[in-house]
């Protein structure tokens, strides 16, 4: 898209002499700060009289040797814009980034255009993203396991693992945070395989949404002083799925308190077998930013009830249940040396019965876990060279009883973690990483494998990986990454990889992003411990972009996953105006390898949907 570029302008300031200092600010049109952009200030004659950079929250400040005349702004991902200055007024820049190379991520625009209904689905368009047994995972590390964050909160099963993935109906999600595995240490227990929070409020993008074909869902959202309700429900393949969130938000001391309640459910048929989750959510969080300090918390408390019945020759039930309470803590100094410090705590219940009918004596599991986190972390350099230094200890107990049999264990653990990139010249660089996680047995596995009396068997995690990129910072990006990772306690295991990725912005309109990953690359085929994993080991994604701000949009994907069906298939969308705020959308799309499950028993089937999309 094109560089648009705003300045504010007040008075009358016919015959003042230049000010020897000009300020201002750019951001992008989601209201981001843009940091790092070179700001550089023309006399009239056309000689540069003064050069700055947007420091981390976008403003810059500009020493003139002369009167300025112009002002040239030049940002990654965009293009070189000027703009005439008058006098010492302040200056507002708002600039549009190329949005497929400003990040990786689908964002709310992308996900009121894509094919895919399921979060999962946009989730697997991230590069390097694998699919196993209903769970989200980079490059599949931590044995298909990520942490999925609910409004920060992170929502999982003690007794199963499962995560939240499904606690969200087709397009509710409107905000995609994600945080790599050399973030771990911020987190604790299962960001071994990323960290991927979702949202279902946006600054910017947001819309209604009504589809009805293969999936049918409604998603509506009202704004209104402060208070923000939203209501969601899809209809996919016999999984019916309901959520509705009371957000109420306003401005406190500087910044901003928000407080918010959730409520989710899914229903699921299928031949004989069924599913009822329930799921309740409570959150408060405050967040404030000045030029010096970055400082967040929150409190979440959750509650977790799913039963699952199983039609063989006879009826099987069994029942989860899982409630949270997390605080969380963060303060971070921006500076050439970025700072920051935070605390997790994390206190979880658990249980699993089975059969949970009564109809005969209960298989029992409960357990209680504790995981306190405390981290630090540094950042400093530019676009060339920079890195990345983070430490936590976390502290993790648990108290369970598992078949008449009950065990308290505790354990402490270092997390340390190490991210650096280095430019080779001629626009190549190079970025090496070193980093550590841990994750805490399920209850199944904890029965599974019993640990010694008084012991916490956690899982260890260490990651080693290098990538060799190439950046114009302009309309080009490309990444090679090779990776291994090696887990222990729980089962020795070693999965080694290579990944490549690209990104072209064609021209404004017409983008190009296509990645490639091959687990296993060195011949170590792993297996997966987890209860419901699958074994997606390698995938391939194309995916061709034609957008339009101000007219149609059209995305062409393809896909090929190594699964048991190991084929390419192609979807599509397309998106086009109808009145100013109404888009009439339409999609394409195959069941299957980018989808939550990566095996499906109506593996295969094509999907059409029809939708409006109100902005």
């Amino acid at each position: 898209m094109p560089v648009g570029v705003a300045a504010s302008t007040s008075g009358n300031h016919e015959g003042r002499s230049a000010a020897t200092l000009l300020v201002g600010s750019v951001r992008d049109t989601d209201g981001a700060p843009i940091a790092g952009a070179a700001v550089r200030a023309i006399g009239a004659s056309g000689a540069v009289v003064g050069t700055d950079r947007t420091d981390a929250v976008g403003t810059f400040a500009v020493k003139l040797a002369a009167p300025a005349a112009t002002l040239t702004i030049a940002c990654r991902y965009c293009r070189e814009q000027s703009l005439h200055v008058d006098g010492d007024v302040p200056v507002a820049v708002i600039v549009n980034r190329f949005a497929a190379l400003r990040s990786d991520v689908p964002d709310a625009p992308d996900i009121a255009a894509l094919p895919y209904g399921d979060i999962s689905d946009v989730l697997g368009l991230i590069p390097f993203t694998l699919s196993a047994g209903g769970q989200i995972s980079d490059r599949g590390l931590e044995r298909g396991h990520s942490l999925i964050l609910d409004d920060g909160a992170p929502i999982y099963a003690l007794a199963t693992g499962a995560s939240g993935l499904v606690d969200y109906p087709d397009r509710y999600v409107r905000d995609i945070t994600a945080l790599g595995p050399s973030r771990a240490f911020r987190y604790g227990s299962y960001a071994g395989g990323g960290t991927f929070a979702l949202d279902h409020l946006t600054h910017a993008g947001d819309f209604d949404s009504l589809d009805a074909g293969g999936e049918t869902s409604l998603n509506v959202r009202a704004h209104g002083t402060g208070i923000i309700p939203a209501i969601g429900e899809s209809d996919d393949d016999g999984s019916l799925r309901r959520r509705a969130d009371l957000d109420w938000q306003t401005p406190l001391a500087g910044g901003v308190l928000r407080a918010g309640a959730t409520s989710a459910m899914q229903n699921s048929a299928e031949n004989s077998d069924s599913s009822n989750r329930d799921v309740q959510l409570a959150r408060l969080a405050y967040a404030t930013a000045s030029r010096r300090y970055v400082t967040s918390a929150s409190l979440t408390a959750s509650n977790l009830r799913e039963r699952d019945a199983t039609g063989l020759d006879t009826f099987n039930i069994t029942e989860i249940r899982s409630s949270d309470i997390v605080a969380d803590f963060r303060i971070e100094h921006p500076d050439a040396i970025t700072l920051a410090a935070g605390a997790v705590s994390i206190h979880q219940t658990g249980s699993y019965t089975e059969p949970a009918d009564g109809s005969v004596p209960a298989n029992l599991l409960v357990g209680r876990m504790e995981d306190d986190v405390g981290y630090v972390e540094a950042h400093a350099g530019d676009e060339s060279r920079s890195y990345t230094v983070g430490l936590s200890l976390s502290h993790l107990s648990e108290n369970n009883a598992l078949d008449g049999r009950s065990n308290r264990g505790g354990a402490l653990a270092l997390l340390p973690s190490l991210d650096a990139r280095t430019s080779l010249g001629r626009d190549f660089g190079l970025r090496l990483g070193a980093s550590s996680s841990l994750r805490v047995p399920t209850l199944l596995e904890s029965d599974a494998i019993p640990a010694a009396p008084g012991t916490l068997d956690i899982e260890r995690g260490r990651l080693y990986e290098t990538a060799l990129t190439y950046d114009t910072s302009r309309r080009v990006h490309a990444e090679a990454i090779a990776f291994q990772e090696r887990l222990s306690g729980l089962g020795d295991q070693t999965l080694r990889g290579l990944g490549a990725s690209v990104v072209w912005q064609v021209t404004p309109l017409v983008s190009l992003r296509a990645w490639s990953l091959d687990n296993d690359a060195f011949g170590n085929r792993y297996s997966l411990l987890s209860v419901g994993a699958s074994g997606v080991h390698s995938r391939r994604i194309g995916w061709a972009t034609y957008d339009n701000p101000r007219g149609i949009r059209i995305d062409a994907i393809a896909h090929r996953a190594v699964t048991t069906r190991a084929t390419t298939d192609v979807d599509g969308d397309l998106l086009a105006p109808i009145t100013q705020r109404i888009r009439l959308a339409a999609g394409i799309s195959r069941l299957g390898d980018v989808g939550q499950f990566g095996v499906s028993s109506q593996l295969g089937a094509r999907k059409l949907s029809l939708g409006l999309r109100l902005h």
